[in-house]
C-alpha cells in the first residue's frame, strides 16, 4: 500500500485503510519518511510519535524539519520537548532551528517546573540577542505567543522577519515571563 492509496481510500470512506497503521510504520523507517511523517500528522496518529521522533536525527534537515512540525504543533508530544530543545539551541539549519524553537514553545502548557522553565529562558534568550538571526529571534516570539495560545490571527506575520522596535509586545514577555515560572 502506498502513501496515495492511504490517502485515496481515506477520502473516499472517511477511514484509514486496514493496514494503513503497519504501512506508514514501514515508510517512518524508510529512507524517505517525509510523506509518511506528514501524513502521521494530518491523521493525529500519536501511536506512531515513537516512528517520527526517530526521524529527528535524520540526515535530511527536511525531514527533522517536518518531524518537528508535527511531534510538537500537530501531535503536541510533550515527551519530544528535550531533545527539541536541544535542536532549538544548537542545531545548525536555520529552518529547523526556527520550527524548533516555535515547536518548543507549543509543548510548553502542557509542561511544568524545570523543562518548562529551560525552555522559556531559550526562547526569551534568543529573542533578546540582536546577535542572533532575525528569523530565529521571531521564530523565538512565535514560540512565546505558541505557549501562551495566542490565536494566530492576533500574531504578526510568521512569513516576514519582526520588526523588534514594534512587533515585540512588553505586555506579552512579562506575560510569559509569568508563565514560564
Amino acid at each position: 500500500m502506498t502513501i496515495d492509496e492511504i490517502r485515496r481510500q481515506y477520502d473516499r470512506v472517511g477511514k484509514l485503510p486496514v493496514g494503513a497503521v503497519d504501512t506508514l510504520r514501514e515508510l517512518l523507517r524508510s529512507s524517505d519518511p517525509y510523506a509518511a511523517i506528514t501524513m502521521v500528522g494530518d491523521f493525529k496518529l500519536a501511536d506512531l510519535a515513537g516512528c517520527v521522533g526517530q526521524c529527528l536525527t535524520s540526515d535530511d534537515p527536511m525531514i527533522r524539519w517536518n518531524a518537528i512540525c508535527v511531534l510538537t504543533t500537530r501531535l503536541r508530544i510533550a515527551e519530544y520537548a528535550e531533545p527539541i530543545l536541544a535542536q532549538a539551541r544548537s542545531e545548525e539549519d536555520e529552518v529547523v532551528r526556527g520550527a524548533a524553537l516555535v515547536g518548543v514553545g507549543a509543548l510548553m502548557p502542557l509542561l511544568d517546573g524545570e523543562l518548562k522553565r529551560r525552555i522559556g529562558e531559550t526562547l526569551v534568550s534568543v529573542l533578546t540577542d540582536s546577535a542572533d538571526l532575525p528569523e530565529m529571534r521571531s521564530a523565538a516570539y512565535e514560540g512565546i505567543l505558541s505557549a501562551l495560545d495566542v490565536p494566530i490571527r492576533n500574531r504578526p506575520s510568521a512569513a516576514e522577519v519582526l520588526n523588534f522596535d514594534h512587533d515585540v509586545s512588553d505586555e506579552v514577555l512579562a506575560q510569559f515571563r509569568a508563565f514560564m515560572r
